[in-house]
């Protein structure tokens, strides 16, 4: 076990507009206390998300662009 408790974990998707390099839309995934254990894309545009609080949560994505990345 690690002597130093883990750091307090922030999650927010956002979604950026390379082109401009801006952010179009933002979200805080789940609680800011809990954090997020992972992410995963899903089939049909969907992403999967669990946070530390036993939540998973299913969100339904639309991306009209040729790439996309995630930045965790």
């Amino acid at each position: 076990m690690s002597k130093w408790p883990p750091p307090d974990p922030v999650a927010v998707l956002d979604a950026t507009e390379l082109l401009l390099r801006m952010i179009i839309s933002s979200s805080w995934l789940h609680i800011a206390a809990h954090g997020i254990i992972s992410i995963t894309a899903a089939v049909e545009n969907r992403v999967i998300s669990q946070g530390r609080d036993g939540a998973i949560k299913l969100w339904g994505s639309k991306i009209d662009t040729n790439s996309y990345q995630f930045c965790i």
